[in-house]
């Protein structure tokens, strides 16, 4: 049973699926690449534009990572960028 949208008439074109011009759905069958590492992700929301959390803040530079004790400084922040280094290798430069 094929699957349809609820906002305009799918139809298939070459097998590939094609929403009417103007579908406010039609992002749901995109595939994008993160803005931050370059991974192909489908979004889970219109605006999405990477691929997870990690990407977002390491791109706006959000500091996701607070030490338990503000006081003292125990070296976690720099465990979060060779975390985030192996998970998702070094950023794509903009050339």
């Amino acid at each position: 049973m094929a699957k349809r949208c609820p906002s305009c008439e799918v139809l298939y074109i070459n097998g590939v699926r094609c929403h009417e011009t103007g579908c406010p759905d039609a992002w749901r069958d995109e595939v994008r690449e993160c803005k931050w590492c370059g991974t192909e992700f489908e979004p889970e929301d219109r605006e999405q534009q990477f691929c997870d959390d990690g990407c977002y803040n390491s791109f706006y530079d959000v500091e996701q990572y607070q030490p338990e004790d503000e006081g003292e400084d125990d070296g976690g922040d720099i465990d979060a960028v060779y975390d985030l280094i192996r998970d998702h290798g070094f950023p794509h430069e903009e050339k």
